[in-house]
This record gives structure tokens, sequence and C-alpha cells, in this order.
């Protein structure tokens, strides 16, 4: 079973859903349904975000990050949440530091951070 409920015919809820891609849309906010413990990848290139929602920390399981081309301006500490996270993608925001908690994440292999307003690089990290 991938859905529990429907309402006018959207998904409100989704419980064994393990990829999820929203990528080239208009998207600004995320519903508190996306977020179910069993997401592994969530890819949201290239929408309409401003920030990470408290929600997106409680994804234990995530490992596949892309919020590219949006326009994130910081990327909050709570980010060290995400324990199980491996690929991570910044690209193309308006992101101007990179906080130390994400280095703190043991499983995080792939860090793209390119094209935002970051000035200089955390020390000691590489």
């Amino acid at each position: 079973m991938i859905c529990d409920k429907t309402c006018c015919g959207m998904v409100v809820e989704l419980t064994f859903l393990a990829r999820n891609a929203w990528k080239d849309n208009l998207i600004s906010s995320l519903p508190k349904t996306l977020f179910t413990s069993t997401l592994t990848c969530l890819l949201l290139a290239h929408n309409l975000l401003t920030d990470l929602p408290d929600g997106l920390f409680t994804l234990a399981n995530l490992q596949t990050l892309d919020v590219s081309f949006c326009s994130i301006a910081i990327i909050p500490s709570s980010i060290s949440q995400l324990t199980s996270l491996v690929k991570v993608n910044f690209g193309f925001n308006k992101i101007k530091e990179v906080p130390n908690e994400l280095f703190r994440i043991p499983t995080l292999t792939h860090l793209i951070p390119s094209h935002n307003k970051m000035t200089s690089l955390p020390t000691g990290r590489f």
C-alpha cells in the first residue's frame, strides 16, 4: 500500500514512500505529509523554496537531499539531525555560509554548495 488517504484526488498521507521527486515546479512550501519515516531521497530542485522546513530534520533515513536552484538563504544547524545523509546539493541558491554542523554528519560523502553567495570556506573541515 502506497497511500492511506486521498482527498479530492490528492494524496495526503504516504506511509511507505522512499523516493520523492518534486523537481521543476513552483513549490514554495512543503506539507507535513511529505515527511515520512521511510523517505530516503528527496529531490526538490528548481522550486521556489526559501528555507528548509523543520519537518525535514525529522527524516532519520534521508540519504539524498537536492534543493538546488531554489532561493534558500540559510542552512540551519539542525541539518546535523539528518544522520543518514550521504549526498546533499545546495547549489544555485543564496547561501552565505555552510554551518559546521553539516560536517558532523558521519555518512556525508557528497556536498555540492556551488553557485551561492559564500565568501569563505569553513576552516579545518576538508
